[in-house]
């Protein structure tokens, strides 16, 4: 494996780690989370129902539920929109 992959494979468990299983995240954290995906495919997947919905706290703020990120990180795949109260 590439030092790159390494890296990439390093962060997205770390970020796995770091996060906690309550409380809130702000994009920066839920990008490394979702394996460093860019802002816009966080987005693209809402919009398809395959991520959690933001909860906005202001017109330029928006936070996820922790819990929620952890239930979409258990099967991505397999994860829908309906299955949070969003």
């Amino acid at each position: 494996m590439s030092d790159t992959k390494n890296t990439q494979l390093s962060a997205s468990v770390d970020a796995l780690v770091l996060l906690p299983q309550t409380g809130f995240s702000r994009l920066p954290a839920v990008r490394r989370f979702a394996g460093n995906a860019a802002g816009s495919t966080i987005y693209l997947w809402i919009s398809q129902g395959k991520f959690p919905r933001g909860v906005k706290l202001s017109p330029r703020v928006t936070v996820w539920r922790n819990e929620d990120l952890h239930r979409w990180a258990a099967d991505p795949l397999a994860w829908h929109a309906e299955q949070v109260g969003a």
